[in-house]
């Protein structure tokens, strides 16, 4: 999953284009590559595991609300990855960060609204700009 590239300025807008393209399942699956079922469970919101299964096999839809926030996770994985491996993603996104009062990315995206997956969106940018 590294999109890695030189050539490409802005991996945020690389990024919400591939996203915009992909599939629920396709998403969903790539997620659950990176970050596992369960933790793709808990950025969707939903409690078990066979719910991600279904949405990666694109036999149901996930709901509004919950496709709002894979969609943005999605787009914040693939701008980490263009620059960086899987895991440093991973470890982002789920470590405790001094930027967010020391909460976690994926707490402030599975629990938040807008306001916060754009205070995410900016700290997943600073990070792929300066590490």
């Amino acid at each position: 999953m590294n999109h890695r590239s030189a050539d490409v300025p802005r991996p945020d807008l690389a990024a919400d284009r591939a996203a915009s393209n992909a599939s629920y399942g396709e998403i969903v699956c790539c997620l659950s590559e990176i970050l596992r079922k369960t933790l793709t469970a808990y950025v969707a919101g939903v409690r078990d595991s066979v719910t991600i299964d279904r949405w990666a096999s694109d036999v149901e839809l996930p709901p509004a609300e919950a496709s709002s926030r894979l969609r943005r996770t999605y787009v914040i994985a693939l701008t980490l990855c263009s620059s960086d491996a899987p895991s440093v993603f991973q470890a982002w996104f789920t470590g405790l960060n001094p930027e967010f009062d020391d909460r976690s990315p994926i707490r402030l995206g599975a629990e938040g609204g807008e306001a916060e997956a754009k205070v995410v969106f900016g700290a997943a940018r600073l990070f792929c700009a300066v590490g």
